[in-house]
């Protein structure tokens, strides 16, 4: 919601990417192949709803990776994007830590990266 919020008050757009787990046997990219991911299209679906009540521009996408992180900066590398906000929840212990997927963004992000905990 926040990313629909600044995309409606700035004019801008927004672009919803999912990343799946790629299937690492033929037998998995098959099955994959054969059935989409229900969880995802409920989250992509979700997204296009709130950018209609918000009255922001937004596109979704899927793509399957064995790297999310990889994902995510490809697809930042690749498109025309001011930022990359990303939702994430803080993991237990003595330092503040995020994950390895937002930490590998933060490190190589070609554009600013906007962290949301809820």
């Amino acid at each position: 919601e926040v990313a629909l919020a600044l995309a409606q008050a700035s004019n801008g757009s927004v672009t919803a990417l999912h990343v799946g787990r790629a299937p690492q046997s033929w037998t998995g990219k098959l099955r994959r192949s054969m059935t989409i991911d229900q969880e995802a299209l409920a989250i992509l679906k979700e997204v296009s709803e709130l950018a209609r009540i918000y009255g922001a521009r937004a596109q979704t996408r899927m793509e399957a990776s064995a790297s999310a992180d990889r994902a995510i900066l490809r697809a930042a590398a690749r498109g025309n994007f001011s930022a990359i906000l990303m939702g994430v929840t803080p993991r237990p212990g003595d330092t503040l830590h995020f994950g390895n997927v937002p930490q590998a963004v933060l490190a190589n992000a070609p554009v600013s990266v906007v962290l949301v905990s809820s």
